[in-house]
C-alpha cells in the first residue's frame, strides 16, 4: 500500500514514513527496489538505475551523490559503508570513492577511482594507474591453487624496504637496510 503524509512523505508498506520516500517490509528476502526494463528487443548494453543530485544554481566542488549501506538495530542506525561520487574540480570531473568503517566511528575513505582512471588505495590523490599507500603494511600479489602459492610482496618498515618473490618451497628476498 501507498501512503502520503500531510507534509508529502511517501510510505510504501508503512503509514508513518520518516523520509521523502520510506519503504518498509517485514520479509527477510523481499526486494526493496527493483528496476526492470521490459523494452521489446532490448538485449545489449546496460540501463542503469540512476541516483541524481540536482541543484538549480550549479553543484559546488565537493557536491555529489552517494549510497550509504546501513544496518538498523533497536532504532539506532549504523552506517557500515558508502559508495559516492563527487565533483572534484571546476571542470566537472568526478571521483568514485569507497568508504568503510562506520558503526560507532566515522567512515574512512579507503579507495578512490579518480576522473582520469587512476585508482588509489589508502590515498585520495592517486598519481599512477594504481597507487597504494599504507604505513608499515605490505602489498601482496598472490596466485594460489591446491598445490601451493606464489607471490610478490612489497614491504616498507621503519628499518628497511623489502621485496619478496615467494614460492611454496623457497623465497627470494631483495632487501635494503637503512
Amino acid at each position: 500500500r501507498l501512503y502520503i503524509t500531510s507534509v508529502g512523505n511517501v510510505g510504501i508498506g508503512t503509514t508513518s514514513p520518516l523520509a521523502k520516500l520510506h519503504v518498509s517490509s517485514t520479509g527477510n528476502n523481499d526486494t526493496i527496489l527493483e528496476y526492470t526494463n521490459s523494452t521489446v528487443g532490448f538485449n545489449s548494453g546496460v540501463v542503469p538505475l540512476r541516483l541524481f543530485l540536482t541543484v538549480g544554481n550549479g553543484a559546488a566542488v565537493g557536491a555529489g551523490v552517494g549510497l550509504d549501506l546501513v544496518t538498523k538495530s533497536n532504532g539506532a542506525e549504523y552506517i557500515g559503508g558508502r559508495i559516492q561520487t563527487n565533483r572534484t574540480n571546476t571542470s566537472n570531473n568526478h571521483a568514485l570513492t569507497f568508504w568503510a568503517g562506520g558503526g560507532t566511528t566515522a567512515l574512512t575513505e579507503y579507495m578512490r577511482i579518480a576522473s582520469n582512471g587512476n585508482v588509489g588505495i589508502g590515498t585520495a590523490s592517486p598519481s599512477e594507474l594504481l597507487t597504494v599507500y599504507g604505513d608499515n603494511k605490505y602489498l601482496y600479489l598472490q596466485a594460489q591453487n591446491n598445490t601451493g602459492a606464489a607471490g610478490i610482496k612489497f614491504g616498507n618498515t621503519a628499518a628497511r624496504q623489502q621485496m619478496y618473490i615467494e614460492a611454496t618451497s623457497s623465497d627470494l628476498v631483495i632487501d635494503s637496510i637503512s
